[in-house]
């Protein structure tokens, strides 16, 4: 298992408003491999670079773990925040290159467990 230290060169594939505050991400390997899979609650953590600044937030995957072609985030702008989504929002284009981490996953269900509270 990955410790989120382990890192994948993406390429952003598509970026789409979901409304006026959200927008979905889409990110597919730049040498055109297939993704590492992962289960539901995992994460990855987005390197933004920023100039001579760079950010690392982590952001919750959607969609089917078994759809290893690209990795979608959805990211929530903040205009008081500390400035990682708001670089999401106003500068990240179909086309960029960008460095996330392999997938986390801090909350993995316990398939032991009788009952899961979600």
């Amino acid at each position: 298992m990955s410790t989120g230290t382990t890192k994948l060169d993406v390429v952003v594939s598509d970026v789409a408003p979901v409304n006026d505050l959200v927008t979905r991400f889409h990110f597919r390997r730049r040498d055109g491999e297939l993704l590492p899979t992962f289960s539901g609650g995992a994460h990855v953590v987005v390197e933004m670079r920023d100039g001579d600044r760079t950010r690392l937030n982590p952001y919750s995957l959607m969609g089917s773990p078994l759809n290893t072609s690209e990795y979608t985030i959805s990211v929530r702008r903040d205009d008081v925040g500390r400035g990682g989504s708001l670089f999401m929002h106003r500068s990240v284009k179909p086309g960029l290159e960008m460095v996330i981490s392999y997938p986390v996953n801090l909350f993995s269900l316990d398939l032991r467990a009788r009952k899961h509270l979600m």
